[in-house]
């Protein structure tokens, strides 16, 4: 079965048990400016750690952390920045291609907003190429390319009358038993005899409706995934757009919300639909998960404190709500946060369409790349 960065970073995303630590490391391609952020995460973990922590328990849980600092043969491997997570029973270390901000936070959960950042601007996608005796399958992101499997199509159905239709179906088949699981925006390359018939039947309901390029080989699959690159970065910035868009409106007609501790409350409740949260903001505090209560703090106090805007989008995830994270400057009326409730749902769908980031794309759909 295929493997998504959405079903790998989801157990992060969802993670609420015991002590959090997570850390934002930029990197500027230098080994030694890495490691002295990390020491100084490590060095800001341990005065949030103290109060609730022995020193033996300290030096334990920063354990993985100062061996991943050390490792300087680990730290040239990544060319992007880096993020740190870590609980007690768990530590991993991730390439992360969005901007990060130094910093280290300890809280109940992971401080996630430059990982949905990731996930809204970088989606994964598939690759089908076809030739007239094979079909070759890649997935890739923004900026890596992986080779799945080639098939060969069987001897028996080369032979009979009907052979391009039922060798489609049998490519059909392929598809539709691999992607399962997840189901990322699919493209289809190859001479029009090969990629209509199998658009036409294709039961994977989340396929451009057009062949990328009207060729394809395996040599040149790096080529014409720069081709599936550039619709898919097309495609996220109108569905971006989109978002914006339906925003504004709502802001123009009272059906929006950017009261904090409104929007927390309707969160943990699971009704709101929409929200859209800026991403160079932090505002530190607490959010009762049961009540939504907000307590907020002028900055990170303690083991307890974490970004509120963080907090909130993890509830509107759990309860199926949609998010999309954008510079202040891009939300409307420079609002850290604004929500939009779920009784409004059909006639905002009609303005702007499905758009953002929710529960269903943590569970590896892409539905918003349809059509």
């Amino acid at each position: 079965m295929l493997v998504s960065k959405i079903k790998t970073v989801k157990p992060l995303i969802e993670s609420s048990s015991g002590i959090h630590l997570t850390a934002y490391i930029k990197n500027r391609g230098d080994v030694s400016d890495l490691k002295n952020q990390i020491q100084d995460a490590i060095e800001l973990g341990e005065q949030h750690l103290s109060p609730v922590m022995t020193v033996d328990e300290i030096n334990q849980f920063l354990a993985p952390l100062r061996l991943f600092q050390k490792d300087a043969k680990r730290l040239k491997i990544f060319k992007e920045n880096i993020a740190l997570f870590r609980t007690e029973k768990s530590f991993r270390a991730l390439s992360l291609p969005v901007e990060v901000e130094t910093t280290c936070i300890v809280a109940n959960t992971f401080h996630v907003k430059p990982i949905l950042k990731w996930i809204q601007i970088d989606r994964d996608f598939l690759l089908l190429g076809l030739e007239p005796g094979s079909a070759s399958l890649y997935q890739g992101d923004l900026k890596n390319l992986k080779f799945i499997d080639t098939v060969t199509y069987p001897e028996s159905l080369k032979s009979r009358e009907n052979a391009t239709q039922e060798i489609m179906e049998w490519v059909n088949g392929w598809i539709m038993n691999l992607t399962n699981e997840i189901k990322p925006r699919l493209f289809v390359a190859g001479k029009a005899e090969l990629t209509r018939p199998l658009l036409a039947m294709l039961q994977y309901e989340n396929t451009s409706k057009k062949a990328i390029l009207p060729f394809f080989s395996q040599l040149e699959a790096p080529k014409i995934s720069s081709e599936v690159r550039s619709a898919m970065r097309a495609e996220t910035k109108k569905i971006f757009e989109r978002t914006l868009v339906e925003f504004h409106y709502a802001i123009d007609t009272d059906q929006a919300k950017g009261n904090i501790f409104a929007i927390a409350r309707a969160a943990v409740q699971g009704k709101i639909r929409k929200l859209l949260i800026a991403e160079g903001i932090q505002i530190f505090g607490n959010l009762n998960r049961k009540s939504g209560e907000l307590k907020i703090n002028g900055r990170d106090l303690d083991h307890e404190d974490d970004d509120i805007l963080d907090d909130i989008a993890q509830s509107v995830l759990a309860h199926g709500g949609e998010v999309t994270v954008a510079r202040r400057d891009e939300i409307p009326k420079g609002r850290p946060i604004l929500a939009i409730m779920d009784t409004h749902e059909s006639e905002l769908e009609s303005v702007a369409g499905p758009v953002g980031l929710n529960s269903k794309t943590l569970l590896a759909s892409t539905r918003q790349y349809q059509g």
